[in-house]
C-alpha cells in the first residue's frame, strides 16, 4: 500500500519548483573553487563569463570593482508570455573572486510585464513566491513561472561555471 501511494505521489514531487529562496525572496549565491593560474585572470574571467552567461550588448556590467575584486552585472531574460502579457525577468548578478575560485550572488530578482509595449505591472520576487501559497490555477501558473525562473538562472549558473573552469 505504502508503495501504491509513494508512486502515485512522486509526480507530484518530481515537478515541485526548486528556485532557491533567501529571506522570502528569490537568490542563488554559492562559493566555487577554481585552480586558476592568477587573480587577475580570474577577474577578467568572470567579466567574460558575465558578458556570456547574461546576452549582454556589452552594456550590462554595472559595477567594475577589479581593485576590490567585484564584479556585478544588470540581466534580463524573456520569460514565456502569458496570453498576450509579455513577462521580462530582472536580476542582478554580482561576482566576488577570491585568490581561489569566486562567489556569485543572483539577486534583486522580480518581473516586469508588459501588454501591447506598456509595462503594466513589476512583481517582486517575495510576491512571486507568495502566489505559491494561492490554490488553484494562480498556483499552477506561479509554480510554472518559478520553475522557468530556475532554468534560467541555472543554465546562467552552468554557463558562468564553464567559463570560468577554462580560465585556468
Amino acid at each position: 500500500m505504502k508503495y501504491i501511494l509513494l508512486t502515485l505521489l512522486l509526480p507530484l514531487f518530481a515537478s515541485a519548483q526548486t528556485v532557491h529562496i533567501k529571506d522570502d525572496k528569490i537568490d542563488y549565491e554559492e562559493t566555487v573553487s577554481v585552480k586558476s593560474g592568477s587573480k587577475s585572470a580570474l577577474y577578467n574571467s568572470a567579466k567574460a563569463a558575465l558578458m556570456h552567461s547574461i546576452n549582454s550588448d556589452g552594456k550590462a556590467i554595472i559595477t567594475d570593482a577589479k581593485k576590490n575584486d567585484k564584479i556585478a552585472a544588470c540581466g534580463s531574460i524573456k520569460l514565456s508570455p502569458d496570453g498576450v502579457t509579455v513577462n521580462k525577468l530582472l536580476f542582478t548578478i554580482e561576482m566576488k573572486i577570491k585568490k581561489d575560485g569566486y562567489k556569485y550572488h543572483i539577486h534583486k530578482v522580480h518581473v516586469v510585464q508588459y501588454k501591447s509595449g506598456v509595462k503594466i505591472s513589476d512583481i517582486s520576487s517575495e510576491d512571486l513566491l507568495e502566489g505559491m501559497d494561492s490554490s488553484g490555477d494562480t498556483a499552477a501558473k506561479t509554480e510554472k513561472q518559478l520553475n522557468e525562473i530556475d532554468m534560467d538562472f541555472q543554465k546562467i549558473i552552468a554557463l558562468i561555471k564553464a567559463d570560468m573552469n577554462g580560465s585556468k
